[in-house]
């Protein structure tokens, strides 16, 4: 059976994300911008969108994973178990994530630990 789970964001007028199972989109009205896909692990929960444009997404593969706005690599943290829940981040830029570690992670903007 294949999950296929999808959730746009609309950051923009002229941008809009989503992901699905495997891969994080963007894509403007009619076009596609770019696909970044999630090696070793599929996503099951939504991106959370930063100030910036850049996209945060847990995996089964127990990472987080930041997508420039460009579609490549930001960076990713490791994580001690499966992360199926959607990432928030809070007013001052730290992303909290929590993964099946039982543990809630906060990570500054740069990928590090808080």
């Amino acid at each position: 059976m294949t999950r296929h789970f999808c959730t746009k964001l609309a950051v923009s007028s002229l941008l809009a994300f989503a992901f699905l199972a495997t891969a994080v989109h963007a894509a403007a009205p009619g076009t596609a911008k770019w696909s970044y896909l999630l090696l070793n692990g599929a996503g099951w929960s939504s991106p959370a969108v930063g100030d910036d444009g850049s996209l945060y997404v847990g995996s089964i593969a127990n990472k987080v994973t930041a997508v420039n706005p460009n579609g490549t690599l930001k960076w990713y943290y490791p994580t001690g178990g499966r992360v199926d829940s959607s990432p928030a981040i809070g007013a001052d830029g730290i992303l909290y994530v929590g993964a099946a570690d039982q543990k809630l992670y906060a990570l500054n903007p740069d990928g590090t630990l808080q």
